[in-house]
């Protein structure tokens, strides 16, 4: 009797190894394929949404004109920011 043989009462059960290469082979296939069909919209999820970017997106002021002790207010995220050019007195003030 071959080793690779197994008995079951009276019946003799041969192992066919290349069948079972070929569906541990399928079933992994199958479950790389699940899983990157469940990966792909889980990461694609935690992408920043369109709103988000816009939200965030770079605020251009033109701080240039500005003279000394002048202040400007510019929204950034829908709050107030507010850029203030300091004189040399308010400068000197601080020290």
């Amino acid at each position: 009797m071959n080793p690779q043989d197994q008995e079951l009462g009276d019946q003799i059960l041969t192992v066919d190894f290349k069948r079972r290469r070929l569906l541990t082979g399928a079933t992994a296939v199958v479950g790389a394929v699940g899983i990157a069909g469940v990966a792909v919209p889980f990461i694609g999820s935690l992408k920043p949404s369109q709103r988000a970017l816009v939200a965030g997106a770079p605020v251009v002021a033109d701080i240039g004109k500005l003279e000394p002790g002048q202040q400007i207010t510019v929204v950034w995220r829908g709050k107030p920011v507010w850029v203030l050019r300091r004189t040399q007195q308010m400068l000197a003030d601080m020290e």
